[in-house]
């Protein structure tokens, strides 16, 4: 093996890792944001109305169990929403996101069907 060919070796290995990086990031970043704030709405819920320990969804970075937890979040903090609205008798507070969280997470599934 020539010098050439190491050197073409190890620019080819570092530019994946760049590109295995960014691509992570481009995911990692925005689910860091949406998990903060799911996060921060099971945190406003009080703990006898949460089906979900605010610390728990975190859980969602772990890769192909995302696919099942997100629909876990989105059922637990849309009945947690739910019971708390109701104990705070609010009037009109809809499905708390149950439906377009659901949808989110059948189309995250579908995303990944080639």
């Amino acid at each position: 093996m020539t010098g050439h060919d190491m050197f073409l070796g190890m620019a080819t290995g570092i530019a994946f890792f760049y590109l295995l990086i960014l691509s992570l990031s481009v995911w990692l970043i925005p689910a860091i944001f949406y998990l903060i704030s799911v996060q921060a709405a099971l945190k406003a819920v009080s703990p006898k109305n949460r089906s979900l320990d605010p610390a728990l969804v975190w859980l969602y970075l772990i890769p192909v169990f995302n696919l099942v937890w997100q629909f876990f979040i989105v059922v637990n903090v849309s009945g947690s929403l739910k019971r708390e609205y109701a104990q705070r008798q609010a009037q009109a507070v809809g499905d708390c996101g149950y439906g377009l969280g659901i949808a989110m997470c059948i189309v995250s599934l579908c995303a990944i069907i080639p």
